[in-house]
């Protein structure tokens, strides 16, 4: 408690500053008698609940501060002791740390040590490799030179079966000279057959187509009819120049006449005239188009159709790409089947001439 210092009132002076109270409830100097013995007996009941105030802050101060340095040495040795345990985790990782350090340094060099093992190894492959190459080279070198000989080998083989067939020609050639020698013989001998067979013919009767069908069926291998002589050409041709060398043969035509007489037809089927399926130039050029008039197919003869001999095969005419000239297609039945063929297409012709 502070010094205080009252004022005492005197009646005389008024209020003088005259008595000193300190913190323990003394006082000094002069007071009334009456007034100051009230007073000082209520101060210092005052002063006594006060001290013990303050004792008893002091005490709940002190045991405060006895609490907070208890609550203050636990925390400080529950750190310690994490301080402790954190330090035995550090070095324990500091060991594992160096274990791992010194197994990956162990790795490394094995790692090391096995590029190293497979540089020497992929090195001695390559040298392998290089001397097999080499050997394949000079195996390839090898059979190079035994092609180039074999084919030395096979050129001169080559030119001695050259050589061989040119003496095979050579004797061939000869051969047929002599045959042609003796067929020119021969023909010397059927022409003088022929001219005492046209003698005799001109002498039987005065008739000039008799003196044609000689040559054309004893000469020149045609066969006869009752009306014409034919002959079936194996040379592939379009239907015009069929056409003109028919005209040839001492006015000829592309056959006609003959194709509507039965016997001719069976004849011309029985030798395979009709040719085969699969040769389309095989399939003959006959005497029959509508090249003057589209739609209106004629004869070279000027003749009509014998339906008991030849008939239009199936769907035919069709004027497919502008089909103006007629072949045999095929035989069916003991009849020609016909077709219509573009003009300029090859094919083997059948021509006649009257008797």
């Amino acid at each position: 408690m502070p010094t205080v210092t009252y004022n005492v009132y005197e009646e005389e002076k008024g209020y003088q500053p005259k008595v000193t109270v300190n913190e323990c409830g003394l006082t000094s100097g002069k007071m009334p008698t009456e007034s100051f013995e009230k007073k000082s007996g209520k101060r210092e009941i005052i002063g006594i609940v006060f001290c013990c105030f303050v004792a008893v802050g002091i005490a709940a101060i002190s045991a405060l501060h006895f609490e907070s340095q208890r609550r203050w040495d636990r925390e400080h040795t529950d750190l310690e002791e994490k301080y402790h345990r954190l330090e035995e985790k550090r070095i324990l990782m500091e060991e594992n740390t160096m274990n791992e350090t010194l197994q990956l340094r162990n790795f490394i060099e094995m790692i090391k040590r096995e590029a190293h093992n497979d540089t020497l190894q992929w090195r001695n492959q390559t040298e392998l490799m290089k001397i097999e190459a080499r050997t394949e080279a000079l195996q390839l070198r090898g059979y190079v030179e035994q092609v180039k000989r074999e084919a030395r080998d096979d050129t001169l083989q080559l030119r001695n079966d050259t050589e061989l067939i040119k003496n095979e020609v050579r004797a061939e050639r000869d051969k047929t000279a002599l045959a042609i020698k003796s067929m020119n013989e021969s023909i010397r001998f059927r022409i003088l057959e022929l001219n005492a067979d046209i003698s005799v013919a001109v002498l039987s009767q005065d008739n000039q187509n008799s003196y044609i069908n000689l040559i054309l069926v004893k000469l020149l291998g045609w066969e006869k009819s009752e009306y014409v002589v034919y002959k079936y050409f194996r040379q592939a041709v379009n239907y015009g120049t069929a056409r003109s060398r028919c005209a040839g043969y001492l006015g000829g035509r592309l056959a006609a006449t003959a194709l509507r007489d039965p016997k001719v037809v069976s004849n011309i089927i029985s030798k395979g005239y009709t040719g085969t399926f699969h040769s389309r130039i095989s399939k003959p050029w006959i005497g029959y188009d509508d090249s003057s008039t589209e739609g209106t197919w004629r004869w070279s003869d000027g003749g009509e159709m014998n339906l008991e001999t030849t008939v239009w095969s199936p769907n035919q005419p069709d004027d497919s790409n502008g089909e103006d000239c007629g072949h045999i297609w095929y035989a069916d039945q003991g009849k020609l089947q016909l077709n219509d063929d573009e003009c300029d297409s090859a094919n083997y012709y059948i021509c006649e001439v009257d008797k």
